[in-house]
């Protein structure tokens, strides 16, 4: 396969930095089993890899290190163990390593879609959509570059989400084994989200909530229906992204 033939190349000239760059890309890829750039399903479960995708992820940071030897100019490696870093669950540092990448090398392809879907991912989506601009820029036939721009688009732009429930519990008498009342819930709710800028989110809801309890006894003297209400409650809030890992909210509403 490709590791070996890159490999078989090292063997001929084991200090080329070409090859130990690819090489190094073509482990982290297969550790991630090909998935699209910008995607961090590993990032939350890094502990809990099998052995091999983490010997991949290994390896490939070992070939990206012997490329930063050699040449610690070099842009693409540098972004390349920044997204390793990434992967280990250290955005920061991963951050810190696709700016360097881009310091020494402004339209360096590859550490801004690293650095978009980053931003991306830490709800920074003002300034991941001006990096994703400035990357489809530099390469606007890129299918990868994309469709990765598509998907942060469904995510950064307002969103109307609908929702409904229904709930139903009857009670039955323990002596008689007759069913005496049934008490139904049932509702819906409409959010709507919207980003202010970087991190911070307005929220609006409405919601309507239906309760009704109705008797089930045969009797002539009682209504059918013991009482039934309905409650909106309109709520206006935010949500504020601290970190990839902390998220503050808040909101005012009445019923």
């Amino acid at each position: 396969d490709a590791i070996d033939l890159y490999n078989h190349a090292l063997a001929r000239k084991p200090n080329d930095k070409d090859v130990l760059r690819a090489l190094g890309f073509i482990y982290l890829n297969k550790a991630l089993d090909d998935v699209a750039e910008g995607t961090f399903k590993w990032s939350s479960c890094f502990p809990f890899l099998s052995f091999r995708e983490k010997t991949n992820l290994y390896l490939g940071k070992a070939k990206f290190r012997e490329v930063l030897a050699q040449d610690p100019q070099d842009a693409s490696a540098m972004a390349g163990i920044g997204r390793i870093a990434l992967i280990d669950g250290f955005p920061e540092i991963a951050e810190k390593y696709y700016f360097e990448s881009l310091n020494i090398e402004p339209k360096n392809t590859t550490a801004l879609s690293y650095l978009a879907a980053l931003q991306s991912m830490q709800k920074k989506y003002y300034t991941a959509d001006s990096t994703y601009q400035l990357l489809m820029g530099l390469d606007p036939d890129d299918e990868d570059t994309r469709n990765n721009y598509r998907d942060f688009l469904h995510i950064k732009n307002p969103s109307i989400d609908l929702s409904g429930y229904y709930e139903e519990e009857n009670e039955k008498n323990q002596i008689t084994e007759v069913w005496e009342a049934r008490l139904k819930n049932y509702g819906g709710a409409v959010t709507f989200i919207y980003s202010l800028k970087d991190q911070l989110k307005l929220v609006g809801n409405i919601s309507f909530d239906y309760i009704v309890l109705k008797n089930l006894l045969p009797n002539p003297f009682l209504n059918s229906s013991i009482y039934s209400f309905d409650i909106q409650r309109p709520k206006v809030g935010f949500i504020w992204t601290y970190s990839p890992y902390l998220t503050i909210s808040g909101g005012l509403g009445f019923s």
